[in-house]
């Protein structure tokens, strides 16, 4: 096992033991299974254009290849996935593309469910001159995306650690759905629960932030997304000021069909890319 891997020194000794139990005893650990996910991400990216370089419980990946993008990532995580996911399969390339190939100014950009800031970051880089507003509910994921925006030197983005919901109030985090990591962060309304997220609308951001038009809204917010499309009163309050929607639809809540008979209510068309639904606006003849 040790022979296949080429850079066992991003480990410790302790941390390689662990990943031989995880392999050969298939122990169902959350933290192991991550840590072998971060090895293999690894190992591919050591054949490209990366560096990486162990900091503590961290690892910093250098990116001298298409993206030019250093990220820092947890071992113990899901961070590994969600790297592979943005930056390595390009999950919003398409989006990109479309908006590039309109010709179309990009100004304002919220990231809804921003997690570490992976897609923040890409997003950035390539509307270098956009105002960004990333959303994320967990404070151990918000001190990765400060960490983030920092080492890539971004400015005007602002970080909002709130959940984003169909109305201001309090939420409780919960890790329960799909893996339960902290890519699956759920959120749900807190009533006789101690609420430890805020709660924001779209519309709260888009007034705190002064933007007459969402250029780009990203959602990834793992189901609440069917909470900000189950009343007009709602999406009607952000839904006409955004040109372009990347939105991942969570199944298990059987909202798609919902959703996208909304989209085309509103006037936009749509595309399937991956996981991702892109939606943007028709243009009027």
């Amino acid at each position: 096992m040790l022979k296949k891997i080429m850079s066992y020194t991003l480990f410790n000794t302790i941390e390689i033991y662990n990943l031989i139990i995880e392999i050969y005893f298939k122990k169902g650990n959350k933290c192991l299974s991550s840590q072998i996910n971060t090895r293999w991400l690894f190992e591919k990216l050591l054949k490209q254009k990366y560096k990486i370089k162990k900091n503590g419980k961290f690892n910093t990946i250098y990116d001298f290849g298409e993206n030019k993008l250093n990220v820092f990532i947890r071992r113990d995580n899901s961070d590994a996935n969600v790297f592979e996911q943005v930056l390595v399969i390009k999950e919003y390339e398409a989006l990109y593309k479309y908006i590039l190939s309109k010709n179309e100014e990009i100004s304002n950009i919220i990231d809804c469910g921003a997690n570490i800031g992976l897609t923040t970051l890409y997003l950035k880089s390539k509307f270098p001159e956009a105002k960004i507003v990333s959303v994320e509910p967990d404070k151990d994921n918000v001190f990765l995306i400060k960490k983030n925006i920092s080492i890539n030197h971004f400015d005007n983005i602002n970080i909002e650690n709130a959940g984003i919901w169909s109305k201001e109030t309090k939420l409780q985090l919960l890790a329960d759905f799909r893996d339960g990591k902290s890519w699956a962060l759920s959120v749900k309304e807190a009533h006789n629960e101690i609420g430890n997220v805020s709660g924001v609308t779209l519309d709260y951001l888009i007034k705190k932030y002064s933007m007459d038009a969402i250029d780009i809204l990203k959602i990834d917010i793992e189901g609440a997304e069917r909470h900000l499309f189950s009343e007009h009163k709602i999406y009607d309050k952000f839904l006409p000021k955004v040109k372009f929607l990347a939105i991942e639809i969570h199944d298990e809540f059987d909202i798609r069909n919902d959703i996208y008979r909304i989209l085309i209510e509103y006037g936009f068309d749509y595309f399937e890319s991956g996981e991702l639904t892109i939606a943007f606006k028709k243009i009027k003849k």
